[in-house]
């Protein structure tokens, strides 16, 4: 086949060959670029090829082999192609550390939870159909035995197919199987992945506590005890991060800034984060109180940090030792809104936003005394290494940036003579300037309205931008690393609300390193800050649940009757109630 032209593709090696038939690298004349070809034998199962195409082409996930086309006449699929091993080849007999097998295994029930919710049970979960990118993204390959089924019971009969290692005991004994049946396939893969084996019947090696717990649960006989929905087994997968985590000697003890509707959290680190590899971390919570707080901006030496929070009535700024439970509130003599807090270079002054006087940038001490103005427009000041300057925006961005509908410019604020002038045309918001002062970063939609990407500039007038991501993830945020050498930003990129980086050109802005995940405990990140040792980072994780109530009403007087009565419960997010109406006899639909 090598050399050949299928179709529109043009077939360069052969990469594999399995069951389902060969697989080959080719090249799509078309479109340029990379694909995977798989062919169907002359006596090939062609069922369970068709089968495996449709499976695949119905779902669009990050952790999900894509199907791009399937040619029934010449029996071959068309799909992404993933320049890396399998799990199986990645295990090799062996197991992983602790923290390795759980990000596989988050990237795996990722995957997972999105065929689960499609009405797809895989049906062959094993660590061969387990793809392992280059870029260290997971995609879950192989639909050949999937099986569409109905969402309501997610439970199907089928003739007895798989790889007994991985099946559950009710696949094994050709009985109805639904979705639990790939969560206990999971939980032999990650007994793999943790201990170089799969489980022998009725007998689990011992691992960590907290994975040995969820092992346990995935690798139930019963289905009704093991987890029920893929979304729980993420849940419990996440909180073994951290613990999962290798510990070093030279870590320094942890801390997040945390709330019941909105979270930050601070995060130390050696100073070789910002060296390959990306060491572990370890996390701690620094704030409780009702409400959200947002915006975190660390004080340079890493002691203390400022936050909004709305307890008192109104946005206002706080400041709060790190370890400490006393916030002060630095802007209570106001009595509008203040956010954006900045702490300057030195740790001396904050730059912030107000609506006070008409709305603007403002400059305080470090305890809140001697508010002065500088503009009288703006958001988001970002300070000059020397503390001369202050970079802003025209628009206000929320912990929703993407529902950002206006057009803002970058402005530079000299603040002692308080002179402005424009430095970046295009859209742009949140922008960080660089330590060694050579450039300014920021994010925008200057083309199309459905993509935001980062870019930095230099600082000399009429300089053009240059773009640091360029696809369709929603990326924001950006902050620079304290030695220039990283640019780090938010990103949804990985189907989560979390932090990335790549290594960057401080003179020219060039991206020297593809994108890489610096995973936090959240899926949902806001903000974030990093001082300036570049040992601790805070920021801000968004939790945010709502539940259904159900209360009498009469209709004659139009008033309530009784106490409300729960109708859900949990850390899911219900809205949008609507009643069905009664029939005669007390009947409902």
């Amino acid at each position: 086949m090598t050399g050949r032209t299928i179709s529109h593709y043009r077939v360069l090696e052969k990469v594999g060959e399995g069951g389902m038939g060969a697989v080959y690298k080719a090249e799509d004349l078309t479109l340029h670029r990379l694909v995977a070809l798989k062919f169907l034998p002359n006596d090939g199962d062609r069922a369970r090829f068709l089968t495996e195409a449709r499976a695949a082409a119905a779902l669009n996930h990050p952790n999900i082999c894509t199907v791009y086309e399937v040619d029934e006449a010449q029996s071959f699929l068309a799909m992404e192609f993933v320049d890396g091993p399998t799990l199986k080849d990645r295990l090799g007999g062996r197991p992983l550390a602790a923290a390795d097998s759980v990000e596989i295994a988050l990237q795996i029930t990722e995957g997972l939870t999105e065929a689960h919710q499609r009405g797809v049970v895989h049906h062959d979960i094993k660590p061969g159909n387990i793809l392992i990118g280059s870029n260290h993204r997971v995609k879950i390959a192989d639909f050949g035995l999937a099986r569409f089924v109905d969402r309501s019971r997610l439970t199907v009969e089928g003739r007895i197919a798989g790889t007994p290692a991985y099946m559950a005991p009710e696949q094994m004994r050709g009985e109805a199987v639904d979705r639990r049946a790939d969560i206990w396939a999971f939980g032999a893969v990650l007994h793999e992945m943790l201990t170089g084996r799969t489980p022998a019947a009725g007998a689990i090696d011992p691992m960590p506590p907290g994975l040995d717990r969820i092992v346990r649960k995935c690798l139930a006989a019963e289905p009704a005890d093991r987890y029920q929905h893929s979304e729980d087994l993420l849940v419990d997968l996440r909180s073994q991060r951290v613990s999962a985590a290798r510990p070093r000697r030279w870590w320094i003890p942890a801390a997040a800034l945390g709330i019941a509707g909105a979270a930050a959290g601070l995060w130390f680190w050696n100073r070789a984060v910002f060296e390959e590899p990306v060491p572990r971390f370890s996390f701690t919570q620094l704030t409780d109180q009702p409400g959200f707080e947002t915006s975190p901006s660390l004080a340079p030496d890493g002691k203390s940090f400022v936050y909004v929070s709305a307890r008192s009535g109104n946005r206002d700024i706080y400041l709060q030792r790190v370890g400490g439970s006393n916030p002060q509130n630095l802007t209570q003599d106001s009595s509008v809104a203040d956010d954006s807090p900045a702490f300057s270079p030195d740790g001396e002054r904050i730059a912030f936003r107000s609506v006070r006087e008409g709305g603007g940038i403002f400059i305080m001490g470090a305890t809140g005394e001697a508010v002065r103005r500088l503009t009288d427009f703006g958001f988001n000041p970002a300070w000059s290494p020397d503390g001369r300057q202050i970079a802003f925006a025209l628009d206000y961005v929320t912990s929703a940036p993407e529902i950002r509908i206006t057009v803002s410019k970058i402005w530079i604020v000299d603040v002692a003579s308080r002179a402005k002038r424009v430095l970046v045309e295009s859209d742009s918001v949140q922008p960080n300037w660089s330590p060694h002062d050579k450039r300014v970063a920021y994010w925008g939609r200057p083309g199309r309205r459905d993509q935001a990407d980062i870019f930095t500039v230099a600082l000399a007038p009429g300089s053009k931008p240059v773009a640091v991501t360029q696809d369709a993830a929603l990326d924001w945020n950006p902050v620079w690393s304290p030695d220039g050498k990283y640019l780090y930003y938010l990103s949804d990129r990985d189907g989560t609300r979390n932090l990335w980086r790549v290594r960057i050109d401080g003179d020219s802005g060039q991206v020297l390193s593809p994108p890489r995940s610096i995973t936090l405990p959240s899926a949902r990140t806001t903000a974030f800050s990093i001082s300036k040792s570049g040992r601790e980072m805070v920021f801000v994780q968004s939790n945010v649940t709502s539940n259904l109530q159900k209360i009498g009403f009469d209709p004659v007087r139009e008033t309530v009757t009784g106490v409300p009565v729960a109708i859900t419960q949990g850390a899911k997010q219900y809205r949008s109630p609507s009643a069905s109406p009664e029939r005669p006899g007390g009947a409902r639909p």
